[in-house]
């Protein structure tokens, strides 16, 4: 499953769905199901919150990689990852320790000024 969707806030809950449908269809737990959609919900607000100054997309990519895993990738083109020591953007700073609570993995990849990319690795069952 890929989609390309404005970042946005109101755009979450379809992402969510759509994420959790897919989960649903490889035979992904109810449990892990609702842990890949906070996941994907999580990822998808760190996106919107943090990467664009004006407007900008979100990519996200999910695929069944073997019988016990599926890949979850959340791509951006934005400003990438920078220190916000001042940042006036409210925020608990709790996404990436829920994200990495959740996975069996994740991976975080930027460049400033080239975007942000996951990649995490969610137990099927």
């Amino acid at each position: 499953m890929s989609m390309k969707v404005p970042a946005v806030a109101d755009a979450v809950g379809g992402v969510r769905e759509e994420a959790g449908s897919y989960a649903e269809r490889v035979g992904m737990s109810a449990a892990r199901t609702a842990d890949l959609r906070t996941v994907v919900g999580e990822a998808f607000n760190n996106v919107v919150v943090h990467a664009y100054e004006e407007g900008g997309s979100v990519e996200i990519h999910l695929c069944r990689t073997s019988d016990d895993e599926v890949e979850l990738v959340v791509a951006d083109h934005g400003r990438g990852i920078l220190p916000h020591p001042d940042c006036d953007v409210p925020s608990l700073k709790m996404g990436l320790p829920i994200i990495g609570a959740l996975s069996a993995s994740f991976r975080l990849e930027s460049r400033r000024g080239h975007g942000t990319v996951l990649t995490v690795s969610m137990p099927r069952q």
